[in-house]
């Protein structure tokens, strides 16, 4: 089971996930969108698997604007790295081809 609270969390503004689908920056915005973030995450390209935070009251998904915000920086930076280790790579095998 993913970790369902931060540190940080229980400061923040609650959103319910239909709330939060409705301020979601990608598409598509929907409640199951968000709901997938909780319970399976995404996964990276590095393989790494990141959840959004949430806590569950009475059945009912919560989370905030700042978790939403800090799950997609983290899969922001995860593709980051894996980008510029792809880019740097395929420099050295450019630099390979024309030197040889």
């Amino acid at each position: 089971m993913p970790p369902q609270l931060a540190p940080t969390f229980p400061t923040e503004r609650k959103l319910s996930l239909r709330q939060a689908s409705r301020v979601w920056p990608t598409e598509p915005r929907t409640y199951a969108v968000a709901r997938r973030a909780c319970l399976k995450g995404l996964r990276c390209r590095n393989g790494a698997r990141v959840h959004l935070e949430h806590v569950i009251v009475r059945g009912v998904y919560f989370t905030s604007r700042e978790a939403i915000a800090r799950f997609f920086q983290t899969v922001a930076e995860a593709d980051a790295v894996v980008a510029a280790r792809a880019n740097g790579e395929l420099a050295k095998a450019n630099r390979r081809r024309i030197a040889g």
